[in-house]
C-alpha cells in the first residue's frame, strides 16, 4: 500500500488550526454588520443634533469605503505584492508557501487597505465637527500664551492667571448651586 505524500505543513495540527483561523476571520466579517449596528445604536443617543447630522452620513460611508479598500487590495495590491515577493531572489531560494502564513498575509493586507480607505472619513469628520488640527498660521499664538503685538510670539501666562479664570468659573457654579438649593428649601 502506497503512503500518501505529506501535504506540505510543518506541524501536525497546522491544517486544523489554519481551518479554525480562517473560520474565525469569516465569522468576524459576517458578524461585523451586527456589531457595528450595536455600536452605532449605543453611540447615537449621546450625540446632540448638530453632531448627529454630521456623523450619520459618515457612519453610512465607513462600511462602503472599507469594502472599497478591501476590493482595491484584493484586485490591485495583493496580486502585485504576491508576484513581487514570490519572484524576489527566487533563484537563491526554494520558495514554498505555507497556508497559514499566506492567509495571514492575505487578511492583514486586505484589512490594512480597508483601514487606509477610512482616513478621508476621519479627516473630514474632524474638520466638520470643528475640532481641526492646530493651525500653522502665524497669527495664532500657542495655547497658554498671551499675544504680544503684531505677529510676535506671546509670553506664557502665569499659573495664577490661568487658575484665576478657573476659580471664577467654580465660584459662579457654587453660587448657582447654592441658589438652586435655597430655591428648593423655600418650596
Amino acid at each position: 500500500m502506497a503512503r500518501r505524500p505529506d501535504p506540505g505543513h510543518l506541524r501536525r495540527a497546522e491544517p486544523f488550526t489554519t481551518t479554525v483561523t480562517i473560520t474565525l476571520y469569516a465569522a468576524i466579517v459576517i458578524s461585523l454588520p451586527v456589531i457595528l449596528n450595536q455600536a452605532y445604536a449605543h453611540m447615537l443617543p449621546a450625540l446632540i443634533d448638530r453632531e448627529r447630522r454630521v456623523i450619520v452620513p459618515f457612519l453610512v460611508m465607513v462600511p462602503v469605503l472599507f469594502c472599497a479598500g478591501v476590493v482595491f487590495g484584493y484586485f490591485v495590491v495583493l496580486p502585485a505584492a504576491t508576484k513581487f515577493l514570490l519572484n524576489f531572489n527566487e533563484s537563491q531560494f526554494n520558495i514554498q508557501i505555507r497556508a497559514k502564513e499566506y492567509y495571514s498575509f492575505f487578511i492583514m493586507r486586505l484589512g490594512a487597505m480597508g483601514l487606509v480607505f477610512q482616513l478621508p472619513i476621519g479627516v473630514l469628520a474632524v474638520s466638520r465637527l470643528g475640532s481641526s488640527l492646530p493651525s500653522s498660521s502665524p497669527r495664532t499664538a500657542p495655547a497658554g500664551t498671551r499675544p504680544r503685538g503684531r505677529g510676535g510670539r506671546g509670553r506664557p501666562l502665569s499659573v495664577r492667571g490661568r487658575d484665576r479664570g478657573r476659580r471664577l468659573s467654580l465660584a459662579r457654579e457654587r453660587r448657582q448651586v447654592a441658589g438652586d438649593a435655597r430655591e428648593l428649601v423655600r418650596q
